[in-house]
């Protein structure tokens, strides 16, 4: 059998949440807080007793989505079924044509011209293919609340018929530690709703055939 525990990373040296022996060798745990740092560890007990603590393993969760986005450095992101915004905050002496952006479908490149070099505020591959800025997606800047704000709109080159599928994890692919938790939300149409604490994904109730369920599980 093997034994888990976990505590948040911040916790005290003692303070660990047990989860129980058990034969099974994959485990879940539930109702952690998201974008938050935990420790877990494990040991095993046979019939000789019970052996020491493995080694500490340090896991991070994912972001809870705040209108279907989330954060990363330098930026925060929204999203629809259809687009995704990403919002920078620039010097507040910043020009628009100080502003550098250039977008292919997979990658984007966003920099501020400086005297001596050009200051590059994000350069990736973008986790899904996009509309290039001659055919629908644009970038404005604008002042908001005494910041002065870069937002670049990008349309969603593929959707599916499942609106479902086309939610982004993260802007750019291959950083786990960025992404946002896609379960907790639900299509409706083009928009986004976070699913709320302890309620079912309607469209994973409905792909286990219980779909009877998820009207009783929105109320």
């Amino acid at each position: 059998e093997f034994e888990v525990e976990w505590a948040p990373v911040d916790a005290a040296p003692h303070e660990w949440t047990p989860i129980g022996f058990s034969h099974i060798q994959q485990r879940t745990v539930a109702r952690l807080r998201g974008d938050t740092t935990y420790r877990f560890r494990v040991r095993a007990q046979n019939e000789r007793g019970v052996g020491g603590w493995c080694e500490t393993l340090t896991v991070k969760t994912r972001q809870d989505p705040i209108d279907g986005g989330g954060h990363g450095p330098g930026y925060v992101w929204t999203q629809t079924a259809s687009d995704v915004t990403i919002s920078f905050e620039l010097p507040k002496t910043t020009s628009k044509h100080d502003v550098i952006v250039k977008l292919k479908p997979e990658c984007l490149t966003v920099a501020v011209k400086k005297e001596e070099r050009n200051d590059v505020v994000i350069d990736c591959e973008l986790y899904g293919k996009v509309q290039t800025l001659d055919n629908g997606s644009f970038w404005e800047l604008i002042r908001e609340d005494g910041k002065l704000m870069l937002n670049v709109m990008l349309e969603k080159r593929i959707q599916s018929v499942a609106p479902k599928f086309d939610y982004w994890r993260s802007i750019a692919p291959g950083h786990p530690e960025l992404e946002i938790d896609t379960h907790k939300l639900e299509s409706q149409g083009q928009g986004v709703q976070q699913i709320k604490p302890g309620q079912m994904d309607p469209q994973q109730l409905r792909s286990m055939g219980l779909g009877h369920f998820a009207s009783s599980k929105l109320s």
